[in-house]
């Protein structure tokens, strides 16, 4: 007996194309992530599979659904992982590729910001290396105890350096 109609990706993906030509994102969103995440999806095959996760993460990144894509993607992994590992790259470089021009495209002072900003570099002179380690006695600590005579509580508060 085949699959209830509702349950092949094929009818899903179709589903959800006609509910994002609707405007209704968060309905198709909601639909594909059923499908992706219900145990029957385990024996759809990857090649019917592979659209619908496609467009489950084109939505996941356009309404910030950051944890639907979580959840879809690791379920996407588990199945299709004993059968084709290359599909699981495409997927997961998409998600990726569309989030990263989403946050491009979205937040251009970040993007002015990182540019302006020089790239950390790091670098030890020999005289650091070599410099041995000494413990601070407590007359060289930046901290001391403080008491006061009116509640007759002590406590610790930094020296004016």
């Amino acid at each position: 007996m085949p699959p209830p109609p509702h349950t092949r990706p094929e009818n899903v993906l179709k589903r959800a194309q006609e509910l994002i030509g609707v405007g209704q994102q968060q309905a198709a969103l909601s639909i594909l992530h059923e499908h992706v995440t219900s145990k029957r999806t385990r024996n759809s095959t990857i090649i019917a599979l592979e659209p619908v996760m496609l467009l489950f993460v084109e939505l996941c990144v356009d309404l910030k659904k950051g944890k639907a894509a979580k959840d879809g993607l690791y379920n996407y992994k588990n199945t299709s992982q004993n059968t084709n590992v290359a599909t699981i790259e495409l997927v997961f470089r998409k998600f990726i590729d569309l989030a990263r021009a989403r946050s491009r495209r979205h937040s251009p002072r970040l993007t002015r910001f990182l540019a302006a900003r020089p790239t950390p570099t790091f670098s030890l002179t020999m005289s650091v290396i070599s410099r041995p380690w000494r413990p601070q006695s407590p007359s060289s600590s930046p901290l001391s105890l403080a008491s006061s005579p009116a509640t007759g509580l002590t406590a610790l508060s930094s020296l004016p350096g």
